[in-house]
């Protein structure tokens, strides 16, 4: 039928394989990839070098950290204009319709008395 046609790959058992798949390459890359720069910083170590090892050991810590705090107020950032751009849109599309809800004056604090106004004044 036209309904299992949307429905492929996408149940939680088919999707489970792919995730796996994607976890496990990436924490080997990034295994591999810490285990490369590690590595660099002993043989600068053993050579003598010192001061580059420490710089970039430095470096190679702290980097990660201040790329991942942007990547937090970019994303932040992201979210919070798109948020804003579709509350004003919501505003333009319900403002000028000619329906909207007062409270009645005369209520005595019931929630549910509101009357629908077209804007004319006249009640």
């Amino acid at each position: 039928t036209i309904a299992e046609g949307w429905d492929v790959g996408t149940t939680p058992e088919a999707m489970k394989e792919d995730l796996m798949l994607g976890l496990r390459v990436g924490f080997c890359g990034a295994l591999s990839t810490f285990s490369s720069w590690n590595e660099d910083m002993v043989n600068l170590l053993r050579r003598g070098y010192v001061d580059h090892a420490l710089v970039g050991y430095m470096l190679g810590i702290t980097l990660p950290m201040v790329a991942y705090r942007i990547g937090q107020h970019v994303a932040i950032s992201v979210f919070l204009h798109r948020a804003r751009s579709q509350i004003m849109r919501d505003e333009r599309r319900t403002g000028g319709y000619g329906l909207r809800i007062h409270r009645s004056e005369d209520a005595d604090d019931d929630e549910d008395n509101h009357y629908f106004d077209n804007g004319s004044g006249s009640d």
